[in-house]
């Protein structure tokens, strides 16, 4: 058969939209041979896909055992014989007249790649589009794949490319079968082998909603994860055959890029396993990144970095999870030990939780633990909000009578899905910082009299103001104030945000900030975001450090406090000059200063007092607490 363009199409139990994705193929009336290939379908796809190459000369429907996707392509390739190849979903559909225009420009071009433009079925809108600016443009592969990581537009599927068969078999490129992802490195390879990659605006490839690529982590996550980690390894030794000499430094810069991208979504995986019994974490060299990252191309190192960054998070987080203290507890326990206990299922949570005071005082009927494989069983799970969404794919099913605990300690505006009522429906209790809570987790929590900082004098200030911010989250619009302020006042600022001076000596972390707080007579306390009741360490330090917290943030902040006069409030000012004026008062008057120190040698507000009591007990024992009086009221 002489034709054009081979379209393979690979479909896996599409019986409701096989028809209109082969429809759409024929319908562009080009020379076209369908290679259809069975991914082991179960409905009526099937009976369709022969319906189909009976009724059209052009359609052939492949009879093979099936051996997964990276085998169903190369079949395919290998039975085309058309001068371009291109890769079809099932459930996909292929834009009107759309594949002559293509394949008249590839071949004209004598293209290796020609790649379209892929369009959302729902929303008609341009998924991962390349600039505008390489529209039309030929160039080498190299060089296109460049302008595509550069720009956060690249793609690593193979959809929405045409491909010269000719030119496929001269370089031997085929996709790894043994590998889950082999997409990954498949069009990495892609983009380094063509010497010539066409882009157009030409719409052609319209993608349908897709279902989550793992429809049960306990099964699909660890292999997939385990590949992806793998693949990440092979990206990173491809990049190490590309030398950081000027003339290819952008090249190889862009594939460390892609390799640490890859990285990241591995490991995103591996932390929301969190089930001991079914992964090991393998081998690898993600972390050989530290020693070439200063021979990145400047016009990638951010990205490199925050890929990298991204990825080393989520290991992290999975090895303090792994090395949790609640597990062993658990997996000790004979069958009938744990049939006697509630299980409390901590779902995912901040780095920072450390559970081994909950553990010495929890009550003997409860058992806390990490490990999701207590999913199904567990008398409650609780949810930390802020990241949930690494860790879900797809819905959880809630078994009737299981209590589900919404954890946060974060602005709801910052991740405002948070906010979806819905959601919010799923949930049973709240833990979190807002004082009418089901269980109060306040970061005034350890705020304690024996913990502050006395006999204050003037003398001991040697500094005025000080800040440490790094966080970009502007919510409460603190960076525009600063900035004002920063015009009357002079500030010394340690974080990212308008640095200017540095710490001395060796940075242990907490520790070396309430030392550098002690300092200063003043220190910028400005929240991110701006609700009631989000009062955060940013108020709590400066406090025990010695210090007069310079505050934004929550109206209703005097409310959690030990003294009205322990802060200067934006609020109070109407102007950042204001404020500026004010200060250098505070600067040359001791009395006026010392005010704000008064309340360390005085009684505190005794409402405050009594909200710091009730943090002695961990949260997670106020909710058993909570849970046995549900209990009780039914």
């Amino acid at each position: 058969m002489t034709s054009s363009l081979s379209v393979i199409v690979l479909f896996e139990n599409h019986e409701q939209c096989l028809a209109g994705c082969l429809d759409s193929v024929i319908d562009n009336h080009l020379a076209t041979e369908i290679i259809l290939v069975n991914g082991g379908s179960t409905d009526g796809s099937t009976a369709i896909a022969r319906s189909y190459e009976a009724k059209y000369p052009n359609v052939t429907l492949i009879k093979q055992p099936y051996r997964g996707v990276a085998a169903a392509r190369n079949h395919g390739v290998g039975k085309a014989h058309g001068e371009y190849v291109i890769f079809v979903s099932g459930d996909d559909k292929i834009g009107g007249a759309s594949l002559g225009k293509l394949y008249c420009i590839g071949s004209a071009a004598q293209a290796d790649m020609v790649c379209g433009l892929i369009i959302d079925q729902r929303t008609s809108r341009v998924i991962d589009s390349c600039p505008t600016h390489l529209y039309d443009q030929v160039m080498p592969g190299i060089e296109g794949f460049t302008a595509l990581v550069k720009a956060n537009a690249y793609n690593p599927l193979p959809y929405g490319y045409m491909y010269r068969k000719e030119w496929l078999e001269q370089c031997n490129l085929s996709f790894d079968e043994e590998s889950i992802n082999a997409d990954e490195f498949w069009m990495q390879s892609a983009f380094l082998f063509a010497n010539k990659v066409l882009f157009t605006s030409i719409a052609f490839y319209y993608l349908a909603p897709k279902p989550l690529l793992i429809h049960d982590i306990d099964l699909d996550g660890p292999p997939h994860a385990k590949d992806l980690l793998r693949t990440g390894a092979l990206l990173f030794d491809l990049a190490k055959s590309y030398s950081f000499e000027e003339s290819q430094r952008i090249y190889n810069s862009c594939i460390y890029a892609n390799a640490l991208r890859v990285y990241m979504s591995g490991f995103r995986i591996v932390t929301a396993l969190r089930t001991h019994s079914i992964f090991e974490l393998p081998t690898h060299n993600m972390h050989s990144f530290k020693e070439i990252k200063n021979d990145i191309s400047s016009e990638i190192s951010s990205l490199c970095q925050m890929y990298y960054s991204r990825a080393s998070d989520f290991e992290q987080e999975y090895q303090a999870w792994l090395n949790n203290p609640c597990d062993p507890i658990v997996s000790n326990m004979t069958e009938v030990e744990l049939e006697q206990k509630r299980i409390i299922l901590v779902y995912n949570g901040p780095a920072w939780q450390h559970y081994e005071d909950t553990l010495a005082n929890l009550p003997p009927n409860y058992v806390i633990t990490l490990d999701r494989k207590y999913k199904d069983r567990a008398f409650a799970i609780v949810f930390y909000m802020p990241g949930l969404n690494e860790h879900l794919y797809g819905d959880i099913e809630k078994p009737e009578g299981q209590i589900w605990i919404r954890w946060n300690m974060e602005p709801e505006t910052k991740f405002l899905w948070m906010l979806n009522e819905e959601l919010n429906d799923v949930f049973d209790l709240r833990m979190d910082y807002h004082s009418y809570a089901d269980i109060v987790c306040p970061y005034y929590a350890g705020f304690k009299v024996s913990k502050i900082a006395l006999n204050i004098t003037p003398e001991q200030k040697k500094n005025k103001i000080c800040m440490l911010i790094s966080s970009r989250v502007n919510q409460s619009r603190r960076e525009e104030y600063v900035a004002e302020l920063m015009q009357y006042v002079d500030i010394d600022s340690y974080g990212r945000l308008y640095k200017n001076s540095s710490m001395e000596g060796e940075d242990k972390g907490w520790e070396s900030k309430i030392a550098l707080y002690g300092q200063y007579k003043f220190v910028i306390a400005f929240e991110n975001s701006i609700l009631e009741d989000y009062v955060t360490e940013k108020l709590y330090d400066p406090l025990l450090a010695g210090s007069v917290p310079i505050y934004m943030g929550a109206p209703n902040v005097h409310e959690f406090t030990p003294a009205s006069d322990c802060l200067i409030n934006t609020d109070y000012f109407t102007s950042p000059k204001e404020l500026a004026s004010y200060l250098k008062q505070c600067y040359e008057d001791d009395t006026e200063y010392m005010k704000y120190h008064r309340w360390r040698e005085e009684p505190w507000n005794e409402t405050f007092v009594k909200k710091v009591e009730i943090q002695d007990e961990s949260p997670f024992i106020r909710l058993c607490q909570v849970l046995d009086g549900k209990d009780s009221d039914q």
